[in-house]
């Protein structure tokens, strides 16, 4: 499935939805009242949220909660996921751990650091990352690795990177 939608510009219609509420479900008439959306024209504010709501699918930050109106199924609230709590800041427990690691020269006594290792240290600290862009919303964080001498490791490093 191709991206319809950037993850920040996802987060961002996440946060417009439970902007004034500390609720994990949400009535659909609530959102279109907190987004400015005219009442009266019920058509089009449900295929207008529909378009949000598939744009955003992949993220997978929502469930949909449908209930019978007029002997049809009708999206009537959304809840948000483990995932769309822990975005938005609402997970119970958030962690955030601070890891230091050096990676010795080849010619040295200590332990190799395998791919795996670096691979896992790499998605520790991009969860660290998004945690601190919650908690600082005003910061602009960046994240840089340089090798001290090692260019081929450099490129290990910025292809998992990408990955991520």
């Amino acid at each position: 499935m191709s991206n319809y939608l950037s993850r920040e510009a996802a987060i961002k219609n996440l946060e417009d939805f439970f902007r004034n509420t500390s609720a994990d479900v949400i009535d659909v008439d609530d959102i279109f009242v907190q987004m400015g959306r005219d009442l009266k024209t019920d058509k089009a504010n449900r295929s207008w949220l529909s378009n949000k709501l598939t744009a955003m699918k992949e993220y997978n930050f929502l469930t949909r909660q449908y209930s019978k109106r007029d002997n049809k199924n009708k999206l009537t609230k959304l809840s948000l996921t483990s995932e769309g709590k822990r975005v938005l800041g609402r997970a119970e427990e958030v962690q955030t751990t601070t890891t230091t690691t050096t990676v010795a020269p080849d010619n040295s006594s200590s332990t190799a650091v395998s791919r795996a290792d670096v691979e896992s240290l790499l998605e520790s600290v991009n969860r660290d990352i998004e945690v601190l862009q919650q908690k600082l919303p005003s910061f602009y964080i960046t994240f840089n690795i340089r090798p001290r001498r090692d260019v081929s490791m450099s490129e290990r490093l910025n292809r998992t990177i990408r990955k991520l």
